[in-house]
């Protein structure tokens, strides 16, 4: 009988070498070198950082200095545990599909896929993408455009064009448009 290991992020536990801390992650311990350089000076391979000015980590692959594979972002919470907060994937430095964002107890509050660049500014890029915005209960509460600048889905964000916003099985449509916010009621209930 053959058995697979299941890399999945919110299940199984390794322990981060780098931060000395219990994070959600892979299947395994991380043994294989990571935070390495590259002969160029560039980050290359597995990376874990403590991102600047708080207590959250950020797992990422990079090749040749440009994010290229998985990115994922943790989070304490008040007890000092790690919980899983952003699962983002890049291809060549740039944000692709899918971006999922997690709370505390590890449901997916939101999925954003869709992603594409719509204007560039300077070194700046504005992306495009379809979210789906979930509640406490994982339950689909709306869904609609949005945009943000650069490639970070858990930057701030503007919803665009109509949203879907699903409330005691009515179906309400929010126009986000030119700043128009105009309202249509369309009622599921039989």
């Amino acid at each position: 009988m053959k058995s697979y290991i299941i890399i999945f992020p919110l299940f199984f536990f390794a322990y981060n070498l780098c931060a000395q801390v219990k994070i959600p992650m892979l299947s395994y311990e991380i043994k294989e070198k990571h935070n390495v350089y590259n002969s160029t000076g560039q980050k290359d391979g597995l990376w874990i950082d403590s991102i600047s000015g708080s207590e959250n980590i950020e797992v990422c692959c990079y090749k040749d200095g440009i994010k290229h594979g998985f990115s994922m972002f943790y989070r304490s919470n008040i007890y000092g545990k790690y919980f899983l907060s952003s699962l983002q994937n890049y291809k060549n430095g740039e944000l692709t599909n899918p971006c999922m964002e997690f709370d505390e107890r590890g449901i997916c509050r939101s999925y954003i896929d869709q992603i594409s660049t719509i204007a560039i500014e300077g070194k700046s890029k504005k992306k495009k993408a379809y979210s789906y915005d979930y509640n406490e209960y994982g339950v689909l509460d709306s869904e609609g455009w949005i945009v943000f600048w650069d490639n970070d889905c858990q930057s701030e964000v503007d919803e665009v064009g109509v949203w879907i916003i699903y409330k005691n099985g009515e179906t309400i449509e929010k126009n986000y448009g030119n700043g128009n916010a105009g309202m249509h009621i369309n009622s599921n209930k039989e």
